[in-house]
């Protein structure tokens, strides 16, 4: 009898348990298995309601009174599991979403942790905590084996480098590094074998198994992407790849709260500056005026590299630059004036936004010191297409529009965004995500961009992260901008209200599909 028992509360746990294990898994990779990254979800309303955090300890201060009483117990898993089938309901189920080697081993590793449990001493106390620690244990256990991963990856990475004589451009940045990859690959092309490592794909890991595997693809040039989240993280990029040519595209506050500053963030970057061989190129985005800072360092530190700026603006160019670029008006097409020592025209082009000119610009400057004629350089740049989702304008019948903007997150983005999303005549809306990991500047950044969106008569913002609620409701204070914070699939309905007619939608930062799909036809 007490083993049926046993096995009852057994089946009674399970389904919250396994719930809760689930959730914790998803955070875990979203976070990359970062420590750094994953602890900010405790210090926000919104990170500890992500985690079900008070239900947790609700649940553990319930367990710890009534541990002896099987039917209380039995009651409280029972609600727990109602609690969770509420967040379903509301949320969707929340698990891991690649199946990657790590997350499995992770995952085996929590289930064995809780088998041992149970079988040692049946106690759901005990077992409760695992919930949380086992996962915890995973993380740490998969570390130690990534990082030998990592290590052999870099070596192999390193090696197929020097082995092949293989060109390395790097590129870092605050934001459009992904789309300044992608058209320097795509103008280098037109002379030479390019590769380039694969979409958002920019931490360690993945970048030195993709660069190890396309190198011995008979490329001479490769175009890598180096993210970071902290000092040292680019450095080790540029000390295994050894570029010769390194990009950076812009400097801002992303990320700052893992940086400290955004002096700290300003030296990471650099990182890729100070790792370019010598006699190298270092290449930087003037328009912004961090990078700027960045080019009077790479000067005084490092003399004997050659320096090339880039700037897009109407205004006179800053000293030291050697491409520069005005937009010109145009219904039809992007168009604009390029100018560099050597070479003056006008180019039409598809890209659907003037901002995508300084990535153009980045690719052209890259292209002209791999010895590119401009002929080629012409031939490629304009037929560049932007990644979808990065300013990806779609036109329908009756006079409405979506701008799908949702693979873009950072502040500089979403100002650029509402700058051309002002442009449009008809009513405006704005569904946005925000930005997280902005640390103390969240508060001054979210305030600006909701003021912002009041400013070009926004008729209504959505706001998909509650997080940032009091922060847009200053913005918007005194305007007549609505705001309207979705906090769940059952506030998906007040997205599906809104007019696909004469209006113009904004879809700002990154999001799930299921608010997609209500705006666009296809994705």
């Amino acid at each position: 009898m007490a083993k049926n028992f046993e096995l009852t509360l057994l089946l009674y746990w399970l389904p919250q348990a396994l719930t809760q294990i689930f959730l914790w898994l998803f955070w875990w990779q979203a976070k990359e298995y970062r420590f750094d990254r994953f602890k900010l979800l405790f210090e926000t309303k919104t990170g500890r309601a992500n985690l079900g955090l008070a239900a947790i300890i609700v649940k553990l201060v319930l367990i710890t009174f009534y541990l002896k009483n099987i039917y209380a117990l039995k009651i409280i898993f029972v609600l727990a599991t109602l609690y969770y089938v509420v967040r379903i309901v509301r949320f969707g189920f929340v698990r891991p979403v690649a199946q990657t080697v790590r997350m499995l081993l992770i995952y085996t590793i929590s289930v064995l942790l809780l088998a041992v449990t149970y079988f040692w001493s049946a106690n759901y106390l005990l077992l409760e905590l695992g919930l949380v620690v086992y996962p915890l244990v995973g993380v740490l256990a998969t570390a130690l084996l990534t990082y030998f991963v990592k290590q052999k990856r870099k070596k192999l990475a390193s090696n197929a480098i020097a082995k092949f004589n293989i060109k390395v451009i790097g590129v870092t940045g605050s934001y459009g590094k992904t789309t300044t990859k992608d058209f320097i690959s795509e103008v280098l092309s037109t002379k030479y074998k390019t590769e380039k490592t694969d979409k958002f794909a920019n931490t360690p890991l993945l970048v030195y198994e993709r660069v190890a595997k396309k190198a011995r693809l008979g490329a001479t040039h490769m175009v890598v992407e180096m993210g970071a989240y902290k000092k040292g993280e680019i450095k080790e990029f540029a000390d295994a790849l050894k570029p010769t040519i390194g990009v950076i595209t812009a400097v801002e506050e992303q990320h700052m709260y893992l940086f400290g500053s955004l002096g700290q963030v300003k030296k990471a970057k650099f990182e890729l500056i100070q790792g370019i061989q010598k006699g190298g190129t270092a290449i930087l985005n003037l328009t912004n005026k961090n990078v700027r800072h960045l080019y009077v360092w790479a000067k005084k530190q490092r003399p004997d590299l050659k320096l090339i700026g880039y700037f897009v603006g109407n205004t006179k160019p800053p000293k030291g630059t050697t491409y520069s670029a005005t937009v010109v008006a145009s219904e039809k097409a992007l168009v604009f004036n390029l100018k560099s020592p050597q070479f003056s025209k006008t180019y039409a082009t598809n890209l659907p936004a003037d901002f995508l000119i300084q990535n153009m610009l980045a690719a052209i400057a890259v292209a002209r010191e791999c010895d590119v004629d401009w002929q080629r350089i012409s031939k490629g740049i304009v037929n560049l297409q932007a990644e979808r989702q990065i300013f990806d304008v779609h036109n329908y019948p009756n006079n409405y529009f979506v701008i799908d903007d949702s693979k873009n997150s950072p502040p500089t983005s979403f100002f650029v965004a509402l700058e051309n999303l002002a442009k449009y005549k008809v009513a405006k809306y704005v569904v946005a995500t925000g930005t997280i990991e902005l640390g103390k500047a969240s508060r001054k950044i979210h305030t600006s961009i909701a003021k912002r969106i009041a400013q070009i008569g926004t008729k209504e913002v959505f706001l998909t992260n509650p997080e940032f609620t009091e922060y847009f409701s200053a913005g918007l204070k005194g305007s007549t901008t609505k705001l309207t914070v979705i906090k769940d699939r059952f506030d998906l309905t007040k997205l599906k209200k809104l007019p696909k007619q004469n209006c113009v939608v904004l879809l700002e930062g990154r999001m799930n599909n299921s608010i997609r799909k209500i705006f666009l036809q296809k994705i």
